[in-house]
């Protein structure tokens, strides 16, 4: 009972791994745990799916080069077993980067889930679910946005850098000058709707087998989405891409209104299970706590809501009022005296006839 009461009164950004470790545990997921290091070679050929950023690299032991872990989805597919059918994991690492332009070292907290095996339309919408109720724990002003790398692909073939980047800004200019199309950059640069069961508006894509494959994938998973009453805070946007030598379907991107820039990515990345020679199909997703300690932390105005003062008194009777206040929900810090500039909302001085 203690220990809840005082759960309940940490910070909000200290309860937001809390309260997605439950939300994924009650859908079946457990916590994967790794290892700080990891060989070098093992995100050497996969620098682009690390958001462009450098790779902290040492000699072990062995004279072998190795990283600093910086990605997790990595090393979870590096490490799962090919005969595996599913796997269900969430993860809640910090992961170590150097940014290219200063070569700052960072420490980055992330909280993840990824479903190994998810290869029929239940699998994949409840990872969807999934990322949408992690963001509505969040705030409820959030939008996940999804846009489907194989519906793209079919639309246009090759899916250049440049073509990518025009979609992500969504520059109908530039899009209109890279497809030769003025009427589909409008249309793709402008699309951003709440997902039907029909999915209507997006019909008049549909031109070959393969925007048709992807069509019929997004129309049962808005199908499902609808079902579960999460349709008002999604929406199906193709400006939401990603690297598509890693990303072969659906690609999610989260925001909340009280931050600036997306607070969750993820999408399918069976290309990515391929190249490390794993058989499975894969799908997750990852948060970037980071973002939201830019948003949501503050520090705490006092150390604890009670000092207690303890003098000369029986240390027995110390530790007996202070149990007892902690039992009632409030954090006690016992202290000797008052000189060590404790932050308390109230002091008790044993021995001074005063009550919590």
């Amino acid at each position: 009972m203690e220990v809840a009461l005082l759960t309940e009164k940490l910070p909000f950004f200290d309860r937001i791994p809390l309260q997605l470790r439950a939300l994924y545990e009650s859908f079946g997921y457990r916590k994967y745990r790794m290892d700080k290091f990891e060989t070098y070679d093992t995100y050497r050929e996969n620098k682009n799916f690390l958001t462009g950023e450098g790779i902290i690299t040492f000699t072990g032991a062995g004279g072998r080069l190795m990283a600093l872990k910086p990605d997790v989805t990595i090393s979870i597919i590096k490490n799962v077993d090919p005969e595996d059918v599913r796997e269900k994991l969430f993860y809640h690492e910090n992961v170590f980067r150097m940014k290219k332009g200063d070569g700052e070292v960072r420490e980055i907290s992330q909280t993840g889930l990824e479903y190994i095996g998810a290869d029929d339309a239940f699998s994949e919408a409840e990872v969807v679910i999934l990322a949408a109720k992690s963001l509505s724990l969040l705030d409820e002003n959030d939008i996940l946005n999804i846009g489907h790398m194989g519906f793209l692909s079919g639309v246009f073939g090759d899916l250049s850098e440049e073509l990518l980047d025009a979609l992500a800004g969504k520059n109908r200019a530039a899009l209109a000058e890279i497809c030769g199309d003025a009427e589909l950059a409008e249309t793709l640069c402008t699309l951003c709707e709440k997902p039907t069961a029909e999915l209507e508006f997006l019909k008049g894509l549909v031109k070959n087998e393969r925007t048709q494959a992807a069509f019929e994938e997004l129309k049962t998973l808005a199908g499902l989405l609808c079902a579960a009453g999460l349709d008002e805070n999604i929406r199906i946007d193709f400006s939401t891409v990603n690297a598509p030598d890693y990303y072969n379907g659906i690609v999610m991107r989260g925001y909340i209104s009280k931050a600036a820039s997306a607070v969750l990515a993820g999408g399918r990345y069976d290309s990515m299970m391929r190249r490390f020679g794993k058989p499975q199909t894969a799908l997750g997703f990852a948060i970037y706590l980071g973002e939201l300690e830019r948003v949501f932390y503050e520090p705490s105005e006092f150390d604890a809501d009670i000092l207690l003062v303890y003098g000369e008194c029986d240390p027995r009777e110390a530790l007996e009022k202070a149990e007892k206040m902690r039992a009632q929900g409030y954090t006690v810090r016992a202290e000797k005296d008052q000189n060590g500039g404790v932050r308390a909302k109230k002091t008790i001085v044993l021995g001074a006839n005063q009550d919590a």
